[in-house]
């Protein structure tokens, strides 16, 4: 009867503990599969992209060259918008800098140069929003809205081989050659007003540097008043 008892009180004083470990069990097959989960999600970035598109052989990337060249007295923060994931493999231009544009500061002489890469079947319909706010005082931001345009044929080019590049107009004009760049554009990059009412002006202006590999150099200049 005794031994009969203390079985009895064994498995009841066992249950417990037993049921409490197979909850933690439990628990931390969910916690390992949300962590599982989650690093299979944080894995799929940009270049996971560039990746499928490669292995299902669709349209490839091409190189879209900007540089930026902070000539101005303040630091300008940059952030993109209105980017259209499928017409990007990676970097994207709202890819975290240093690869791509989204969050980056460019200090006062400063040059941030990006290789982004564009999808070749998306020529002229891959417009992206670069926002520039000036870190001076009280400040508004500007707008630079990029459209990617191609050229044909440069002088290390073989005839009919594109090289893909992104402007702030939406068309190149008529009379240029196949080779040749945009005029250059100018813009608003923001405004700014410091202590005493100094007021001041952040201008963007965009020239195009090369041929068969194409690059949009903004540069940032400043006037105070």
């Amino acid at each position: 009867m005794s031994s009969a008892r203390s079985s009895s009180n064994l498995r009841v004083t066992r249950q417990p503990w037993f049921g409490a470990l197979i909850a933690i069990l439990i628990v931390a097959v969910v916690i390992g599969g949300s962590f599982a989960l989650k690093a299979f999600g944080d894995s799929r970035t940009d270049s996971s992209v560039s990746g499928r598109r490669g292995a299902a052989g669709s349209d490839p990337s091409w190189p879209i060259r900007i540089t930026f060249v902070n000539s101005s007295s303040f630091t300008i923060a940059v952030d993109v918008t209105n980017v259209k994931r499928g017409d990007w493999d990676y970097p994207a231009p709202d890819s975290a800098a240093p690869k791509g544009l989204r969050g980056a500061w460019i200090d006062p002489g400063q040059t941030v140069a990006v290789t982004l890469a564009v999808d070749s079947s998306t020529t002229m319909h891959a417009p992206f929003n670069v926002s520039t706010t000036p870190i001076a005082g009280s400040s508004k931001g500007g707008v630079i809205t990029f459209y990617s345009q191609v050229n044909y044929g440069g002088i290390e080019m073989t005839a009919g081989t594109p090289s893909f590049w992104s402007w702030p107009t939406s068309e190149r004009p008529t009379s240029l050659t196949d080779s040749s760049c945009s005029p250059t554009w100018s813009g608003s990059a923001g405004s700014y007003e410091l202590k005493g009412g100094r007021t001041g002006a952040i201008t963007a202006t965009a020239t195009c540097q090369g041929a068969s590999d194409t690059t949009t150099v903004i540069t940032f200049t400043d006037t105070k008043s």
